[in-house]
């Protein structure tokens, strides 16, 4: 007898399965890593900064509450840097669930951080000055860099930079190491720049050294008069004038005159030769073009028939109103730029030598308004100490030159006053140190005049119906204000040689 067999399960493979598509839920799951442990020990590849960014990063990505950001964050600690911050943290109870994050990354930082935090931060950010062969972006980066350090350092003792923008401002500007950018931030005064001002002129500073870099790698085209001959950029000193065209110079069509080199120069253009100007021409060769350039310096082209060299300028005479005024010691006065004739120009001499002594022998020869003194007056009586800002030693020699001869003038005077005011220098195009004061302490302080200042259109109408007009400027214009006697603490200003004041408005 046969017993029934029970079906047998059919394989997975051999049943036809129908799966709907709109039935499917795709999820993707975001790849989130944790940071890496921190153990604040030698075996570390990034810093404690580089892991505080990646801790924020994955708790943003993780939505954490503060409560858990706490906990996050001291489960990825471990070893030295765990213990360090259990026991700072059994020092301070009272911390509250929504700043213990922030306490956790400010120990790690004040134990594991590179960066050195001085007691006088903004001293050691003044004292932030261009390195060697230093481009201006670099140090504005590192200028940023170091306000970042001392606003931070200050924030831990419950204080911070009023202005960060505005103090790295005024230090790139008056420490600028490319002289070709730091002439553009002369056209106005350092606190009327603002950081997006010079962030678009440094970016288009950095275009342009880029174009002018790509430019001088590309060849020159040297024309001759029959064929064209590329020099490669390197034997070349000449740039931005591309191509460049050699041609031979014009000579007047006179039979006796002919361009040859001199006999007694054996130096010559290589393919140039001696010719009558009726003769065929002959084919030139290539020109090399710093062979041009020497040729001309010395004049090997020249006239045979010999053209006499043009005639010198006689000495002016005694009377003469430019001699006058040189003998005088009056010479920076320009009397031959006045577009009148001659009469009216020693006129004008003998009116200058007739007043004379209103006029500067020198940069510091300045003039004193009489019976007139200028008052200071403060919103309060509070002193103001700011940080003195280094001056590199190798300044110290200029700088004590002219603080001494403005002492000698009588503008500024030793001081032992309880304000005081950092030193700003400021270096000229023609190399002079000129001495500069941050007052803007005391300018918030001073309570402003409301007298009203003439308008420039009434100024304007006020010369109409004239024909002769002279510039005069004051030199050293607010030198020539005396500062009442009782006001000058305020203008206490710290330099390396001590505490100086102004006698003079500065």
């Amino acid at each position: 007898m046969h017993l029934p067999s029970s079906p047998q399960p059919q394989s997975p493979s051999s049943q036809n399965v129908t799966v709907d598509p709109t039935q499917l839920k795709v999820v993707v799951q975001p790849e989130s890593r944790p940071p890496p442990l921190f153990r604040g020990d030698q075996s570390e590849t990034f810093s404690v900064h580089e892991w505080e960014d990646m801790m924020k990063s994955y708790m943003n990505r993780a939505a954490c509450s503060d409560s858990e950001r706490s906990e996050l964050i001291m489960s990825r600690l471990a070893g030295r840097a765990r213990d360090v911050v259990k026991v700072s943290l059994r020092s301070c109870p009272r911390v509250s669930p929504a700043e213990l994050p922030t306490t956790i990354v400010d120990i790690l930082k004040r134990n594991f951080s590179e960066i050195t935090f001085s007691s006088v931060p903004m001293k050691d950010f003044y004292g932030t000055m261009p390195r060697d062969s230093e481009s201006a972006m670099d140090y504005w980066i590192r200028l940023n860099k170091a306000i970042d350090v001392a606003d931070e350092c200050l924030r831990r003792r419950g204080k911070g930079v009023e202005d960060p923008s505005a103090e790295v401002v005024m230090m790139f500007i008056c420490h600028c190491p490319d002289p070709s950018l730091a002439v553009y931030f002369q056209f106005k005064p350092v606190e009327l720049w603002t950081a997006a001002e010079v962030q678009e002129r440094l970016d288009g500073h950095v275009r342009s050294l880029r174009s002018t870099a790509a430019r001088a790698q590309h060849a020159v085209n040297i024309s001759t008069c029959t064929h064209e001959s590329t020099v490669p950029a390197p034997h070349c000193g000449m740039q931005h004038q591309l191509p460049v065209v050699v041609t031979p110079p014009l000579v007047p069509p006179t039979p006796a005159t002919a361009c040859a080199p001199v006999p007694s120069q054996p130096q010559q253009l290589p393919g140039w030769a001696a010719q009558s100007l009726s003769s065929p021409p002959v084919p030139t060769a290539d020109v090399n073009i710093q062979q041009v350039a020497a040729l001309f310096d010395k004049g090997l082209c020249r006239s045979q028939c010999g053209l006499s060299d043009p005639p010198t300028a006689s000495p002016r005479s005694a009377g003469d109103p430019v001699q006058l005024l040189k003998d005088c010691g009056l010479a920076d006065i320009n009397v031959d730029g006045c577009e009148v004739s001659e009469s009216c120009r020693r006129k004008l001499a003998e009116l200058v030598l007739s007043y004379q002594d209103v006029f500067s022998r020198d940069k510091l020869d300045c003039g004193e308004a009489k019976e007139f003194v200028h008052r200071i007056h403060l919103s309060d009586d509070r002193p103001f100490c700011l940080p003195y800002r280094r001056v590199p030693p190798g300044h110290y020699q200029q700088l004590r030159e002219v603080l001494s001869d403005m002492e000698m003038k009588g503008i500024i005077s030793k001081s032992l006053s309880e304000y005081a005011s950092p030193l700003v220098m400021v270096w000229k195009n023609n190399g002079d140190l000129r001495i500069c004061t941050d007052f803007r302490w005391l300018n918030a302080k001073t309570i402003k005049d409301a007298h009203p200042l003439p308008h420039q259109a009434d100024c304007l109408a006020a010369l109409g119906g004239n024909a002769l007009f002279s510039t005069m400027d004051l030199t050293s214009g607010f030198y020539n204000v005396p500062l009442h006697e009782s006001d000058r603490k305020f203008t206490a200003f710290t330099t390396p040689m001590g505490l100086y004041e102004y006698n003079r408005l500065p």
